[in-house]
C-alpha cells in the first residue's frame, strides 16, 4: 500500500491523482482538508477534528454499486472497531444514530480498472451531524483511514446480492416515505430498497419508480 498523510491539502480527491503510477493501493487522507468536494460538485465542509482521506479500489462490482458497498463497509468497520452504530441514507450519506449525516462518500472513475474514492467523517458537533465520543488526536486522523482501509480491501464484497442485502439492513429509510429529486424530475412515495444497479426503488400511487439519481429527503 501507498499511503501518504498531509497534515493540510485542498482535496485528498486532487492529491491522490498525483501518486497514482501502477495498480497498487493508494490512500491520502489529511488533517486539514480547505477544498473537499461533495457529489455534483458541492462543496464538502471540513470542521475541526474529522477525517478526509481517498483511496483506489479496483471494482469488483458493477460500478454504481460500489458506493453503496463502501457505504456498508464504513458502518461494519465502526461497529466492530468502536461500537458505533451508523446507517445509511440513499445514495452516499453515512447516518449517525440520531439521523443526522455525519458523513459522505464520492466515487470518481479514474481509468476503466480504477475508481478514486473518497470520504468525509465529521466528529466534531456542526449543524449537520456528528459521530460522537470518538476522541480524534492527529494520530487518529493518520492510523483510522489506514486501518479502515485494510479492513476493506480484506472485506470487499464481490457479490452483487450480498452488498444489495447488506445495505438494505443498514438503510435508515426502508419503507418510510421520502422526496427524490433532481433538475428534471420528482419522485415520492415509499422506499422500498435498491435495484440492481443501485437505483433507488419508490412506490408511488401509480408503480415503483426506478430512480437512477438525485437528492433524498426522509419526509
Amino acid at each position: 500500500m501507498q499511503y501518504k498523510f498531509l497534515s493540510q491539502c485542498g482535496s485528498t480527491q486532487s492529491e491522490i491523482k498525483k501518486l497514482i503510477k501502477s495498480d497498487g493501493p493508494v490512500l491520502v487522507a489529511t488533517g486539514l482538508q480547505t477544498q473537499g468536494v461533495g457529489r455534483r460538485g458541492h462543496k464538502w465542509e471540513f470542521f475541526e477534528n474529522s477525517l478526509a482521506f481517498s483511496f483506489t479500489l479496483k471494482p469488483e462490482l458493477p460500478i454504481t454499486l460500489n458506493p453503496l458497498m463502501i457505504g456498508v463497509l464504513i458502518c461494519q468497520f465502526f461497529k466492530e472497531k468502536f461500537n458505533k452504530e451508523l446507517l445509511l441514507k440513499w445514495p452516499n450519506d453515512i447516518m449517525n444514530s440520531d439521523g443526522k449525516k455525519c458523513g459522505g462518500i464520492i466515487c470518481e472513475l479514474f481509468n476503466p480498472q480504477t475508481i478514486i474514492v473518497g470520504v468525509g467523517l465529521n466528529f466534531t458537533e456542526n449543524p449537520y451531524g456528528h459521530i460522537n465520543k470518538i476522541h480524534v488526536s492527529k494520530n487518529f486522523q493518520e492510523q483510522a483511514p489506514k486501518e479502515f482501509y485494510q479492513y476493506l480491501l480484506s472485506n470487499l464484497i464481490k457479490e452483487e446480492e450480498k452488498c444489495i442485502l447488506s445495505w438494505q439492513k443498514l438503510c435508515i429509510h426502508l419503507e418510510k416515505k421520502v422526496r427524490i429529486s433532481d433538475e428534471n424530475t420528482e419522485f415520492e412515495g415509499l422506499f422500498q430498497g435498491i435495484g440492481e444497479h443501485g437505483q433507488a426503488l419508490i412506490m408511488t400511487k401509480e408503480k415503483i419508480q426506478q430512480v437512477y439519481s438525485g437528492s433524498l429527503f426522509i419526509l
